[in-house]
Parts: C-alpha cells; sequence; structure tokens
C-alpha cells in the first residue's frame, strides 16, 4: 500500500478505490490538525506545528462527515443515491433530497 501522500496523487479509476482514500484520509487527520472552529455552517480545521499555524480551507459542515464510522454507515446510502442518478430515476426518498 502506497504511503497516504502518495496516494493523495495517484488517480483513482472507481468509486471503491476513492472511498478506501476518504477513509485513510479521515483516519489519520486527528494525527495532524490541531484544533477546529466553527463559523456559520462551516468548519474551519487548523494544524499547529513548530509555532506555525495552518488553515485549511473552510469545509461545510453539510457536506463533510469528519466521523470515520458515520462516513462508513453513509456508504451504501450515497451508492444507492448514485445508482438513481445513473438510472435516471426520478423518484427520491425526501432524505435523499437534502
Amino acid at each position: 500500500m502506497l504511503p497516504l501522500t502518495k496516494d493523495l496523487q495517484q488517480k483513482k479509476s472507481n468509486l471503491k478505490e476513492f472511498i478506501e482514500l476518504c477513509n485513510r484520509t479521515l483516519n489519520y487527520l486527528p494525527n495532524v490538525l490541531s484544533k477546529v472552529e466553527e463559523k456559520g455552517d462551516y468548519k474551519i480545521f487548523s494544524s499547529n506545528s513548530a509555532r506555525t499555524i495552518k488553515y485549511v480551507h473552510p469545509i461545510s459542515k453539510k457536506l463533510f462527515i469528519q466521523d470515520p464510522k458515520a462516513f462508513s454507515y453513509s456508504i451504501p446510502l450515497f451508492e444507492d443515491l448514485v445508482l438513481k442518478i445513473k438510472s435516471k430515476s426520478k423518484e427520491f426518498k425526501e432524505d435523499e433530497k437534502n
């Protein structure tokens, strides 16, 4: 398996590879992020290393699933939604519309 830094630079050819990379990244984030601030609907993460603070671009709380377990739980729901979109289905549940 490639180190995460190299794997992030590699093209992913299918959804499974992308999901695996997301899981690895979510599990690694606590090792590098020091602080999180919430501003409205956004989270702003920062890393403090050697007296240098680096900030991540603001991330929407509505779109980002930070918890790896919650992310894993959401994958089958996401895959079902993708299949519906691929098949051009126009029948969506209320929770799939948000």
